[in-house]
C-alpha cells in the first residue's frame, strides 16, 4: 500500500488504545490487509487503499441469514442506524452486509487508529442492532 500506511500502523504504539489489534496482508493480495481486533477475531476489518482514500470495512453477516420477510424491516433499520454510528456506515455488496468507514490516506496515524477503534466499537453496536433480524440456528 502506498504512503507507508501499513508500516505506520504496524509500528504504532497501541498501549493507549482501548483495543489491541494485529495487522496482516490478506493472502493472495498486496492490496488488502486484515486487521484482527482482540476479542473480535470473528469480525476482521479489511483495510484497503485507493488513490488517496483508506477504506476500512467489516463483514457483519450474509443476507441469506435474514428471513425474506425481514429484509425490508432490516433495510429500514440499517438506514436509520447509520445516523447513530459515528464514523461508520452500513453497506450491502453482493450478498453480504458490511460496516465501513473511510478517511484520507494522508491522515495522521492517530486518526487512522481512531477509525479502527471506532469501527471495532461500532461493529458490536451494529450486531446488536441487526440481531433481531437474523435467523437463529435454523
Amino acid at each position: 500500500m502506498p504512503n507507508g500506511v501499513i508500516q505506520r500502523l504496524e509500528s504504532a504504539d497501541q498501549s493507549a488504545l482501548p483495543v489491541r489489534f494485529q495487522i496482516d496482508p490478506l493472502p493472495g493480495t498486496d492490496q488488502v490487509h486484515r486487521i484482527v481486533v482482540t476479542d473480535q477475531e470473528e469480525f476482521p476489518i479489511a483495510l484497503t487503499q485507493s488513490d488517496d482514500e483508506l477504506l476500512c470495512m467489516v463483514q457483519l453477516f450474509m443476507l441469506e441469514e435474514v428471513a425474506e420477510a425481514q429484509l425490508l424491516p432490516l433495510y429500514e433499520t440499517l438506514l436509520t442506524g447509520n445516523l447513530s454510528m459515528p464514523f461508520s456506515s452500513f453497506g450491502i455488496t453482493g450478498d453480504a452486509c458490511y460496516l465501513f468507514g473511510s478517511l484520507s490516506a494522508r491522515s495522521d496515524t492517530e486518526i487512522i487508529l481512531q477509525e479502527i477503534v471506532a469501527l471495532a466499537d461500532n461493529t458490536v453496536q451494529a450486531l446488536e442492532l441487526v440481531e433481531p433480524f437474523l435467523r437463529q440456528g435454523e
